[in-house]
């Protein structure tokens, strides 16, 4: 058994940084960039100060010579008090000689001096292990991990950048996560193993505050219900079952197989108000479901091979799948997939000399389910639908020689090239053609079809060598070189003649660039 504390004690002594902006003005009331008064945008705040203290507790026991027990618990208290910077900075500035000036934030001074938070984190976790017979081993765990955020909520006023008066209320999330998992693994004879498992998780998100869970913005749209919650999914629970197989066929070559099936469904809040958003924006589309805390139905396949083809020759091949299906998510991703494979190979020339290549391809797709509307849903703006892919390839060589120069140098060199391509397309089968666009992928509207596909091209060098002056040191030479080429559609709107009547034109390009770096080092070990 063993005990520990842990703390963390954070000062930050500032409490902004100014920036020069020919655009921005603390003074007076600059076009379109906010209000005089307001909080100077080309500020950014530092860290504030914070405490952190916590307790832990880990050990084990040893039931029986067949079985034991392991568990730990850890709580942990942090919090955060430092006043709110409201006033005037230029340049960073001590935060004791702030405290004079507030500005005041939409009309008023702030609701408070300070956030004063309190966040508290709890886990604990137990397993316990039999080995039931010489061939079967079986296990049970628990897991249980809890962020609870008493922080209170406070409505604050704010002028955004077009100087209108905004509210908005801090939103202090919690959630408790609690994971079960039994599992059984089993030596069917000396060249065949199988693990069987069934895992369960069940995750709770929430509010501590009534303000975050009963503010609107503004009186709800119609047909929009009250909101008791500040949480869109206030609840998911998902349970997995896991299957995997290992065979060793003969001395030279090892098989694995694996499959997971995973169920998670959603409680849902369907009248989810955000707080933390200003009047409407504060409400999303009926049915919208972000897809990490959407119902989903995954299913994971995973296989892989090694043979030792003879003594120089070595290969390995592996592959996995991921299907994602979201069930219940009106709005948002319907479905998605993820596929890999990876090809590996090591040839021995010689004691000294080693030959290794490499290539990997993987790819991906995501659909999504969307509409250009507000709110409810209403019948003459029906719903859109785009696709989003991602292929990737990426090869490598490399080479290893020892023994040069009576034994005392090292050379090691590696080549690698990688390719990615993205592509987004979408469809809006509910278009209404006019006269300046027939289509909807028309110039004029240009709400539906394909993008340029996305691209990215990198091919870097790297070449060292290790000589050994004695026992005790070494001398260490590299080379390394890089190159990326890539193509962004999203520039063209910022070179000059394409840009729009209400922007300026930057010229920025998409990253491309060539990196070439030598190093020396020595190395004295004593």
């Amino acid at each position: 058994m063993n005990a520990r504390y842990h703390a963390s004690f954070f000062r930050d002594g500032y409490n902004g940084l100014t920036f020069p902006n020919a655009y921005a003005s603390t003074n007076a009331s600059t076009p379109a960039m906010g209000a005089a008064g307001t909080y100077p945008i080309n500020t950014m705040s530092t860290a504030p100060s914070s405490d952190y203290n916590q307790l832990q507790l880990n050990g084990g026991y040893t039931v029986s010579p067949t079985t034991k027990v392991a568990g730990g618990f850890s709580y942990g208290r942090n919090t955060q008090d430092d006043s709110y910077p409201f006033a005037m900075m230029q340049g960073a500035v001590p935060k004791q000689a702030t405290n004079a000036t507030a500005l005041p934030m939409g009309g008023g001074s702030p609701p408070q001096a300070s956030l004063n938070a309190v966040v508290i984190t709890t886990h604990a976790d137990f397993k316990v292990t039999n080995q039931t017979t010489r061939d079967l081993t079986l296990s049970a765990g628990l897991k249980y991990n809890e962020r609870e955020n008493q922080t209170a909520s406070t409505a604050y006023n704010y002028i955004d950048l077009g100087g209108k008066t905004r509210t908005s209320v801090n939103t202090p999330m919690s959630n408790r996560n609690t994971q079960m998992e039994v599992a059984g693994d089993m030596r069917i004879d000396p060249d065949r193993r199988l693990h069987l498992g069934y895992e369960y998780e069940d995750v709770k998100r929430w509010c501590n505050n009534a303000l975050a869970n009963t503010t609107q913005g503004i009186a709800a749209p119609v047909g929009w219900g009250p909101s008791s919650s500040c949480v869109q999914i206030p609840e998911n629970q998902e349970s997995r079952l896991v299957a995997a197989y290992k065979q060793k066929v003969g001395d030279d070559l090892n098989v694995s197989a694996s499959y997971v099936y995973a169920k998670r469904s959603a409680d849902v809040n369907a009248f989810f108000y955000n707080p933390m958003q200003a009047l409407v924006e504060g409400y999303e589309n009926a049915g919208y479901r972000a897809f990490f805390d959407a119902s989903r139905t995954e299913q994971i396949v995973k296989a892989g091979t090694n043979w030792q083809a003879n003594e120089q020759l070595s290969l390995g091949l592996s592959g996995r799948y991921v299907d994602d299906a979201y069930t219940d998510s009106p709005l948002g991703v319907q479905k998605g997939s993820t596929w890999s494979a990876n090809l590996d190979a090591t040839y021995n020339i010689s004691d000294n000399t080693t030959v290794s290549a490499y290539l990997t391809t993987q790819s991906r797709r995501r659909d999504m389910l969307s509409g250009n509307y507000r709110y409810v849903v209403p019948d003459a703006n029906p719903q859109f639908s785009n696709q989003l892919k991602d292929d990737d390839n990426t090869l490598g060589l490399s080479f290893t020689q020892k023994g040069l120069m009576a034994g005392k140098l090292e050379v090691k060199g590696d080549l690698t090239y990688s390719q990615g391509v993205s592509g987004y397309s979408t469809q809006y089968p509910g278009f209404v053609a006019t006269a300046a666009a027939s289509t909807c992928a028309s110039s004029a509207s240009l709400s539906c079809g394909s993008t340029p596909d996305i691209k990215n091209e990198m091919t870097q060098l790297k070449l060292s060598g290790t000589y050994k002056v004695d026992k005790s040191s070494r001398i260490v030479l590299g080379y390394t070189y890089q190159q990326l080429v890539s193509s962004d559609y999203y520039y063209n709107f910022y070179q000059t003649g394409t840009t729009g009547t209400g922007n300026l034109p930057t010229n920025e390009q998409a990253s491309n660039y060539s990196i070439t770096a030598i190093a020396v080092g020595y190395v004295y070990n004593f």
